[in-house]
């Protein structure tokens, strides 16, 4: 969509139901209780109480979704599994950056700054269901990569591809009213525009020169590329909650799409468990005796820390008056256990191992060494599945970056690494272990060693370690079959062969 004309909605309202999810992931994504109870609550920020609103009617009974009324305390904890998971996807895809191979020296255009753009990209992209990457550059500035969140931007697809895209970003606000810079990509040229409306209106243009943050930018540029400054990376598609929605179809899903109701419930455990440790803590009934006043209306109070004290005289006797401590039993090892069922039960929906966040149990009984390969494999089939989606954003981007720098580039590939590596030392250390116990195959070792090898690879690397062991004369089948048809080579010399018993 072009510029909108003054008076139109902002955001679209087509964008509404779109907006309303990607306010709720991001709400888990940021690990703010505050967020979160508002999201579910309904009592989200003016800008987004409309488009939340419909995400709170349907969660009333959830943790997050129960009202706490004033002037009770709340118990509500937070466990950050959700952002953890983001982190975690961008580190498994850019922990390690990606080689770029051109006809031009790249080394000056994807600096530092470029790989920690990735870094930043991958993680948003992991929580809102995708990121825009846009090249910036002027007059002043070099020529560098920008990360846009899926909430600021307004996107027109053609044929599922990204045709022209509106970045927006509200740079003032008193509640009401709100003043808004809007950017329009389009192919070989970006538009500029402010307008000064309120929460759902866009209002009426106003020049650029009336705000410091958009004085010095022309209403018109040029780029002379023919395509997009701009590329969209989704998470992961297809995204079947909005599969019949045009505007939204082409979008990506985020992790966290479907376990929403199952990272409330994880809330809802840690914050029991935290809560059975608040009440568990030791208290002491002290009789009113031992209390020390501090006058008419003050009060009195127990100093614990006071070693004499003076003799008290009751009538009958000092019967009842010893000092008797309390201390709750905590159901740590039950809370633990429905903690990481769940915390377990989540990285697993998202496609993660539950290894790669501390979760070394993913079975009831030991991990086989098939398990923790196939594990191991999970993390590394979401990571290739993922980085599909990167690779042609990439390449288109870095083509960008280049052309604009004043080097086109007519040959680009890009070569991934493996992996995050893994600790040599901690590897070794348990396949000798279970080497040692006997409790894992020589092909289970070359998969945990090289999980992305394929079949044909793993078996060719077994033989070859067959035939420097020796190990392919030594079955042991085989040797009594030979033994007992006497097929076995004499290689002892008469002379020399061991006594026989009688």
């Amino acid at each position: 969509m072009p510029l909108p004309p003054n008076g139109s909605n902002w955001p679209p309202r087509a964008l509404n139901p779109i907006n309303s999810k990607i306010a709720e992931w991001s709400a888990w994504y940021s690990g703010d209780p505050q967020q979160i109870s508002d999201v579910y609550t309904g009592q989200a920020p003016s800008g987004l109480r409309g488009i939340v609103h419909r995400v709170a009617t349907y969660v009333r009974r959830w943790f997050w979704g129960r009202h706490v009324d004033n002037g009770k305390p709340k118990s509500r904890v937070h466990y950050p599994l959700a952002s953890d998971i983001a982190s975690a996807s961008a580190a498994l895809l850019f922990a390690e950056p990606p080689t770029f191979t051109a006809d031009i020296d790249l080394d000056d255009l994807l600096d530092d700054d470029f790989r920690a753009a990735l870094q930043e990209g991958a993680e948003v992209c992991a929580a809102l269901g995708g990121v825009y990457l846009r090249a910036v550059w002027g007059t002043d500035t070099s020529t560098r990569l920008t990360v846009i969140h899926p909430d600021a931007a307004v996107p027109t697809w053609r044929d599922g591809e990204l045709y022209e895209v509106t970045v927006w970003r509200a740079i003032w606000s008193d509640g009401s009213r709100i003043v808004r810079h809007l950017e329009h990509h389009s192919a070989g040229l970006i538009e500029h525009a402010v307008y000064d409306g309120t929460v759902s209106d866009i209002g009426s243009r106003v020049t650029l020169s009336d705000y410091p943050e958009t004085a010095g930018l022309p209403d018109e540029v040029e780029t002379g590329l023919g395509v997009l400054a701009v590329a969209y990376v989704p998470n992961v598609r297809p995204n079947r909650i909005w599969r019949a929605i045009p505007e939204a179809s082409p979008l990506g899903v985020s992790d966290f799409s479907g376990l929403e109701g199952m990272l409330d419930q994880l809330d809802l455990a840690w914050s029991s468990w935290m809560r059975d440790v608040d009440l568990g803590r030791a208290r002491l009934i002290v009789p009113r005796q031992y209390l020390q006043g501090h006058g008419p209306g003050e009060g009195a109070s127990f100093d614990v820390d006071q070693e004499i004290y003076e003799p008290v005289s009751v009538l009958g006797g000092n019967e009842g008056l010893d000092i008797q401590l309390i201390q709750p039993t905590i159901r740590g090892e039950e809370h633990a256990r429905v903690v990481d069922a769940l915390k377990r039960d989540i990285t697993s929906s998202a496609g993660y191992s539950g290894r790669s966040f501390g979760l070394d149990a993913e079975t009831s009984g030991p991990t086989t060494a098939t398990e923790v390969n196939s594990l191991d494999r999970k993390d590394m089939i979401a990571r290739t599945k993922k980085l599909r989606y990167w690779a042609p954003a990439l390449v288109h981007i870095v083509r960008v970056l280049a052309e604009v720098d004043g080097t086109p580039i007519t040959d680009l590939t890009i070569e991934w690494p493996d992996g995050v590596a893994i600790d040599p030392e901690s590897q070794a250390r348990t396949l000798r272990e279970l080497h040692t116990a006997r409790a894992i195959s020589t092909e289970e070792k070359v998969r945990t060693l090289h999980p992305d090898w394929g079949d044909d690879q793993v078996a060719d690397e077994v033989q070859r370690i067959r035939d420097e062991d020796g190990a392919a004369t030594a079955d042991p089948e085989a040797f009594g079959r030979e033994l007992a048809a006497g097929e076995l080579p004499d290689d002892t010399d008469d002379d020399e062969a061991p006594p026989v018993d009688e």
